[in-house]
């Protein structure tokens, strides 16, 4: 079994985040360095009859994932607050997946 590094990590979350937003007409056409870089500007461009809030909010999230992923240590001991928050937010967005993935099969 091979042994999971921080970048290992990394490249597994980058793929994951690539393959959600496969689907999404912003993203399709564009290289992701790093993670999301997005500008203010970008977010601007989506049409005003699209989920724009949705759509902001989740390369707001996206964002701060990677800085947090960044910012926090490999044995950095986060506070149980910290760390229940991150997994209810992980939850959260499986949820919403979860349930946009299957109206979208429909």
């Amino acid at each position: 079994m091979q042994k999971l590094t921080r970048e290992s990590i990394r490249k597994l979350i980058q793929q994951e985040v690539k393959n959600l937003l496969a689907d999404d007409a912003i993203f399709r056409h564009k290289e992701i360095p790093g993670m999301l870089h997005t500008s203010d500007e970008e977010c601007k461009s989506i049409d005003s009859e699209t989920s724009y809030m949705a759509k902001k909010q989740l390369l707001k999230i996206a964002q701060y994932s990677q800085e947090l992923y960044e910012m926090i240590g490999d044995n950095q001991q986060l506070d149980d607050w910290k760390e229940s928050h991150i997994a209810q937010i992980a939850d959260d967005i499986e949820e919403v997946y979860d349930a946009i993935r299957f109206d979208n099969n429909d």
